[in-house]
């Protein structure tokens, strides 16, 4: 016996992801990834070849840290729904434009890594 995967517009809408906990609105997401693409290249400009004290490393490492959850939050609401339904074209634009945005601006914070390995240990 073969039973097929049920479609999501199937599913009891308590048994979805509630991305909205996320971002309120489709709006609120691009709003937020725009937000985001501002910030990284921010953080880039602040801290990229002026990791030169304990103090900017602490706060390049708090920044980064805010980034990374602004960025957990935009990827999880841009996936999370495509997931279930792969067949959905406007949530696997909305997908892709997060991993467009994501590829553009990695590099961006692909310094802080190299330059805090290459910190002397005599702060």
């Amino acid at each position: 016996m073969t039973s097929a995967m049920p479609k999501r517009q199937d599913i009891d809408v308590q048994e979805t992801w509630d991305t909205s906990l996320i971002y309120p609105s489709d709006q609120a997401f691009q709003t937020a990834l725009s937000d985001y693409k501002t910030r990284v290249k921010a953080f880039e400009a602040n801290y990229k070849g002026k990791l030169s004290t304990v103090d900017l490393i602490i706060a390049a490492l708090k920044e980064y840290e805010a980034i990374l959850a602004v960025q957990s939050n935009l990827s999880h609401y841009a996936f999370l729904n495509l997931d279930v339904d792969k067949m959905n074209t406007k949530l696997a634009t909305i997908a892709n434009q997060f991993e467009n945005v994501h590829a553009e601006v990695y590099p961006s914070l692909a310094f802080l890594s190299t330059e805090l390995g290459l910190q002397e240990l005599n702060f």
